[in-house]
């Protein structure tokens, strides 16, 4: 089974736009793997601190946990989620950009 993190930008989207483009996210991994996947990291709606930088960090302890990150469409123009791509390329860690 691979475990899974999904790096997606959050701003000025709605919580439906969110889920529905984690669920493209998570359709997409299952196909390459068929269905033996489990997704690591949670979508923090009730996060005690909306910080962004609070939010990186947990998402790196999630990504310490995982074989694959999948980067969802526009990931390359969000400060988190870049950060989160070079971390996966400099531990090693199989990166999916949809």
């Amino acid at each position: 089974m691979k475990k899974v993190f999904i790096s997606q930008p959050l701003k000025d989207k709605t919580y439906d736009e969110i889920m529905e483009e984690r669920q493209k996210a998570i359709e997409a991994v299952r196909l390459l793997y068929h269905d033996t996947i489990e997704i690591v990291n949670p979508f923090f709606l009730d996060a005690p601190f909306k910080h962004p930088l609070w939010i990186l960090g947990r998402n790196l302890e999630f990504m310490s946990e995982v074989d694959v990150v999948v980067f969802a469409p526009g990931w390359k123009n969000h400060r988190n989620c870049k950060i989160e791509h070079v971390c996966a390329m400099e531990y090693n860690i199989e990166a999916i950009e949809l």
